[in-house]
């Protein structure tokens, strides 16, 4: 079975990207296996998985 999926784009200002992420994670996390990974660009190798909340190396 094919899961649809999503790619958003996020642009913002003045935020807390911790923050934010934690935030877009808590919206869409369905806690199955598919949810998906957050890559920040301007903090180098900054990746989040979202189902797990895992980080960086451990995300990947």
């Amino acid at each position: 079975m094919l899961i649809p999926k999503v790619k958003v784009d996020i642009s913002y200002v003045d935020m807390n990207t911790e923050e934010l992420v934690k935030d877009i994670c808590d919206t869409i996390r369905t806690n199955i296996m598919g949810d998906g990974k957050i890559f920040i660009e301007e903090t180098e190798g900054y990746v989040v998985r979202v189902r797990t909340g895992e980080i960086n190396e451990a995300a990947l």
